[in-house]
């Protein structure tokens, strides 16, 4: 058995397995000794598990993906090791499947004996059991790679593992931990960013792995830390919670840091940008994300900027990149989704991009739209951040995408880079900004009545900003600069009665603008496009080119 843990150490934790085996009479030729769940408990511990661990599937899917094509077995258990999800592929791994490797299976000590889950798990470590190290001889034929899941505080909420026939290799089980450990790095990451960046400062333990992430409050006090940054400690065996940074690592600051751990809730940082200011306004969500923001890229970390369409994303993105003083190259994902030959022309941005960096200029580089590339021209894209995230990224990297996860295969640049902006209708200075785009379009001289600002703050707005720029445009132009009232409204939105013929309107809209592309219909109304197909046909309407004269 190999690990990280000291051969030693290993030996000796194998053997305690099986003395407790012994002890409870545990009959290592049982033909099945496997137990499983009944389906119904399986459903509720995966909800239950996958609600707690949050948005992972990314990561999952990705580890099953590579496991599969090698012939391998993934299991993702709970903290009791009972088995929620097996992804088990091709036809030679029915040895797996007579071994028990199936949804609800339980993989604890006094249940399957001896195993590399229940290991993980009691040892809180990743763990190998080779497969003469199993005590259930019909386990003997497989290796199995566990590794516990852990949240934010270090809790351990479950394990995946990694299961295959044993060849009795040591570069199958090395390859396996491999995998593991970096796939629970990165969850755990994910999720400590979920629970302490939007009100500490985010940096990597020095020194550490990727994932050994700390967290910061305002006085540059180390205030939380993921599990292996916590089990590195200090040199002289300090935790490394509750130390000063600066003391604790005899560094200073990363340049940039220092002002954003300084940065109180009462004052903060994006308030010394009135561009910013205005995009926050009054809703402390959008200003914690976009002061997440500005402390990214003082830090010169890649940011990812989240939300459905029309929620403002490459606004925030242009007036962040405008405070860097850089020039910026820009790739808009729609436009060249929309293009002939999408692959080519990332290729051709990617080598004039490359020119400028190799001339030494400061560059900033704004990727729009990520979700909208074509497969071919996103794996170029990912292949050429890679490069750079390689070699050291020498530019500051921002990019926005529409939905509530990064793109796929986009995600491993931004591990907990991450700002989600809200939808229009979720924001709680709806009214402010209603107001404030308002006098932006028709001056200080204008006003909306409260009743017409109550109509506006209770439709749903499912174009987001965009939307409602396009409706106080179109106000202001029809009816003037002046008093603007209930009767100056949009049908669809100063009668609520009238609402579903209101969407169909802003449904026709959006098809209309994107030539009756129903996916990026769906992306511009911030809907599926399952409910796009269904809106439409209750409807009633029709492609352009269907309609019968």
């Amino acid at each position: 058995m190999v690990g990280l843990l000291p051969r030693e150490e290993y030996r000796i934790a194998v053997e305690r397995s099986w003395r407790r085996c012994l002890e409870w009479h545990l009959p290592s030729d049982a033909r099945n000794p496997i137990l499983r769940l009944q389906q119904a408990e399986v459903r509720s511990r995966r909800q239950a598990l996958l609600e707690a661990l949050g948005d992972i599937r990314a990561d999952t899917d990705r580890l099953a993906e590579i496991t599969l094509k090698a012939g391998h077995c993934l299991v993702i258990t709970d903290p009791e090791g009972i088995a929620i999800e097996t992804h088990t592929g091709r036809a030679e791994n029915d040895l797996l499947r007579k071994a028990g490797i199936v949804p609800g299976s339980c993989w604890s000590e006094k249940l399957a004996g001896t195993n590399g889950v229940s290991l993980a798990l009691k040892e809180q470590t990743i763990f190998t059991v080779c497969g003469k190290d199993h005590y259930f001889r019909n386990l003997r034929d497989v290796a199995c790679s566990a590794v516990p899941l852990r949240a934010a505080d270090g809790r351990i909420m479950g394990a995946l593992a990694i299961i295959c026939v044993d060849r009795e290799t040591p570069v199958d089980y090395i390859l396996a931990q491999s995998l593991l450990s970096q796939t629970a790095d990165r969850i755990e990451a994910r999720l400590f960013a979920r629970t302490y960046s939007a009100d500490h400062l985010m940096l990597p333990l020095p020194g550490a792995r990727r994932g050994a992430l700390l967290a910061l409050d305002d006085k540059a006090m180390i205030v939380a830390a993921t599990h292996s940054a916590s089990l590195s400690g200090l040199p002289d065996g300090r935790p490394v919670v509750g130390q000063s940074y600066e003391d604790a690592f005899e560094t200073r600051l990363p340049q940039g840091a220092s002002s954003c751990a300084a940065a109180s809730a009462a004052r903060p940082m994006f308030k010394a940008n009135a561009e910013l200011e205005e995009i926050a306004i009054k809703d402390p969500a959008v200003g914690r994300a976009v002061e997440k923001a500005e402390r990214l890229l003082a830090l010169k970390q890649p940011l990812l900027l989240l939300g459905q369409q029309g929620t403002g994303k490459k606004r925030l993105a242009e007036a962040l990149l405008r405070g860097c003083e850089t020039s910026v190259r820009y790739l808009d994902g729609l436009v060249l989704a929309a293009g002939e030959d999408p692959s080519r022309a990332v290729s051709a941005w990617l080598v004039e991009t490359d020119r400028f960096l190799a001339k030494g200029a400061e560059l900033s580089v704004l990727l729009s739209q990520l979700e909208a590339l074509p497969s071919r021209a996103a794996r170029r894209l990912a292949a050429w951040l890679a490069r750079h995230e390689r070699d050291g990224r020498d530019f500051t990297l921002v990019a926005t995408a529409a939905g509530n996860r990064p793109p796929e295969g986009f995600d491993v640049f931004f591990p907990s880079h991450v700002v989600r902006l809200p939808a229009l209708a979720e924001r709680r200075d709806l009214a402010s900004l209603i107001q404030r785009a308002h006098r932006r379009l028709a001056g200080f001289g204008s006003s909306i009545s409260a009743e017409a600002m109550q109509r506006l703050t209770a439709y749903g707005w499912p174009g987001n900003l965009r939307e409602l720029e396009d409706v106080l445009t179109e106000m202001v132009t029809v009816f003037g600069c002046g008093a603007l009232g209930v009767a100056h409204l949009p049908g669809h939105i100063s009668c609520p009665e009238t609402s579903g013929a209101g969407f169909v309107h802003t449904l026709e809209s959006a098809l209309a603008e994107t030539h009756w592309n129903v996916s990026r219909a769906a992306r511009l109304l911030g809907l599926s496009r399952a409910t796009i197909n269904r809106r439409i046909k209750a409807a009633g309407l029709v492609r352009p080119e269907d309609l019968v004269d």
